[in-house]
């Protein structure tokens, strides 16, 4: 029988993790890739805080404020109701046979003063610079109250009167708001109770 050949073997080290990914084959070295974050990514994440803050400093002073409505809103509802006292309300009547508008006419009296209401609805269309205008009349003598113009033929105005004893109240379709006496035709009116 052969005997063994018996060489003395080299000794190798064991072998070791390594930090670095072993060559392939071809002895060409595989970059090592490192995931770093590109700078736009830093600035939007800094955004993206701040805003988040921002929301949290804004939602903190909404939520003080919507306390301090809550308390204002208590203290109106335990406060008196102001009184307002209606003095006289009339239906406006239209002017002409054609004219379908309806108004009401209603003075009001509160601690402030005495105020006129005015409101009327299915008002001719305005054209152009046009514009309706309410008429106090005392005998001969015709104040305006305002002008306002109606949205799809409704309309309203809210006056204070300067003093009292009228006897009418009208409505007349001005060719434009700036009228200091009446124009244009008596659209709808009413007697008043001196």
């Amino acid at each position: 029988m052969a005997e063994p050949d018996v060489r003395q073997q080299e000794s190798k080290p064991p072998l070791q993790p390594s930090s670095k990914p072993a060559a392939p084959a071809s002895g060409v070295p595989i970059p090592q890739t490192t995931r770093r974050t590109p700078a736009y990514m830093k600035l939007v994440t800094a955004g993206l805080a701040a805003a988040l803050i921002a929301l949290a400093l804004y939602a903190a002073q909404l939520r003080g404020q919507v306390g301090d409505l809550r308390g204002e809103l208590a203290e109106a509802g335990s406060a008196p109701v102001q009184e307002l006292k209606v003095n006289q309300a009339v239906k406006l009547n239209p002017a002409a046979a054609d004219i379908v508008a309806t108004g009401l006419a209603t003075i009001v009296i509160d601690k402030n003063g005495t105020h006129l209401l005015v409101q009327a609805e299915q008002l001719p269309k305005l054209q152009g610079n046009e514009a309706y205008q309410v008429w106090l009349i005392k005998g001969q003598e015709k104040f305006s109250a305002g002008t306002f113009l109606s949205d799809q033929g409704t309309g309203a105005i809210y006056y204070t009167l300067k003093n009292g004893g009228y006897d009418t109240v009208a409505i007349t379709l001005e060719p434009d708001a700036f009228g200091d006496q009446p124009r244009g035709k008596i659209v709808l009116a009413a007697s008043l109770d001196a």
